[in-house]
């Protein structure tokens, strides 16, 4: 979290996702535009998405402010969506293609575990 790397790959992935010739995952070129800024700003935004996922889901858990938290989720969410991450349960989302069980890799293809 202190260098920002987990973030700079999730958005390098994103981004070389969107160059795929058939079928981009990232299909919205703003949206890549935007993934190269939070690249260049990994470090700060990184810390900043830890912060509000834990606020988020501590908010939740006590029903403080609901709706908005609830709303603040949702934009975590889809900025997940946007940048090709498919919903499910996390080791569906780490693992972007295949089904590999809770903390084996094998199933997986080699490229998706470059982010």
């Amino acid at each position: 979290m202190r260098t920002g790397a987990a973030l700079k790959g999730f958005a390098a992935g994103a981004i070389a996702a969107s160059r795929q010739p058939e079928h981009p995952q990232v299909a919205c070129g703003w949206w890549v535009s935007f993934l190269h800024w939070v690249a260049d700003n990994a470090v700060w935004l990184g810390k900043l998405v830890a912060f509000g996922e834990v606020v988020i889901g501590v908010a939740l858990i006590l029903g403080l402010f609901t709706g908005i938290f609830a709303f603040g989720g949702l934009v975590l969410n889809f900025s997940y969506v946007f940048s090709g991450m498919p919903a499910g349960s996390g080791w569906t989302a780490s693992c972007c293609r295949g089904s590999a069980p809770p903390g084996s890799r094998r199933s997986c293809p080699r490229d998706a575990w470059a982010v």
